[in-house]
């Protein structure tokens, strides 16, 4: 895992994913600039509340913050790798 700039922790295929889907993305040869920083402030105020929605029960309990918001991290994104259908993958505890 690699902890990347504004972007937070992310594993490597993530980091390169984004950067393909980015050239793939057709709303980025179709919409104007402007356009496209008013739906890329709508995806991350979105993102910003699903974030939310996790850690504010554990805020209260743990010691240490950081690292149950980077465990709850870990475990939503080993969970969704493993509902991706393309391939059987092994079960992460």
């Amino acid at each position: 895992y690699r902890d990347l700039p504004i972007r937070g922790p992310a594993p490597a295929r993530d980091a390169v994913g984004q950067g393909v889907d980015l050239f793939l993305n057709p709303f980025y040869y179709l919409l104007e600039f402007e356009t496209l920083l008013y739906l890329k402030a709508g995806e991350l105020v979105v993102k910003r509340e699903e974030a939310l929605e996790g850690v504010e029960k554990p805020q209260a309990t743990p010691p240490d913050y950081y690292s149950a918001a980077r465990s709850a991290y870990f475990k939503r994104r080993a969970l969704e790798l493993r509902k991706t259908p393309k391939r059987d993958m092994p079960a992460v505890d």
